[in-house]
């Protein structure tokens, strides 16, 4: 297991290197990226829940997965994420999403993503965890550190 969230339906998310599961109180059930088309690999590094109840999932190169209502959509590298490998992810205070990639850091938001990387703005391309503390900026860990 890489990755546990219980979302607010009461729903417990694990996130595994052999697909996306859901326990319901009583059953799993198992979400495979070959039985889903939208989910583009099967290993799950991260999950979180945005404002609006939507499950994201990081995948190791499958991209960014929005699970909503069992269908699956991907946002990827061909999106303009910095890579297909997502490390973190974290919904920040305006309604869009931070994205920590191997290659990089990420925004989405309302279907825009912005991109933030080494040479710009980072200590480091890799983008291991991400938070952001109340009425404070993002705060990043990088292979260089904070």
């Amino acid at each position: 297991m890489t990755a546990v969230l219980q979302a607010r339906d009461g729903y417990l998310w694990l996130g595994t290197s052999n697909g996306l599961a859901r326990f319901d109180g009583v059953r799993f059930s198992t979400f495979r990226a070959m039985d889903h088309p939208g989910l583009r690999s099967n290993h799950i590094l991260c999950l979180c829940e945005d404002r609006e109840g939507i499950l994201w999932a990081g995948t190791a190169d499958g991209g960014l997965v929005r699970c909503e209502k069992e269908q699956f959509a991907c946002v990827t590298s061909s999106d303009g994420l910095a890579s297909d490998t997502i490390l973190c992810v974290e919904p920040d205070r305006a309604g869009g999403l931070w994205v920590g990639t191997d290659g990089g850091l990420n925004h989405l938001r309302n279907g825009q993503v912005d991109g933030f990387f080494q040479s710009v703005a980072l200590a480091d391309d890799p983008v291991y965890a991400l938070c952001q503390p109340h009425r404070s900026p993002v705060l990043l860990a990088t292979p260089k550190g904070l």
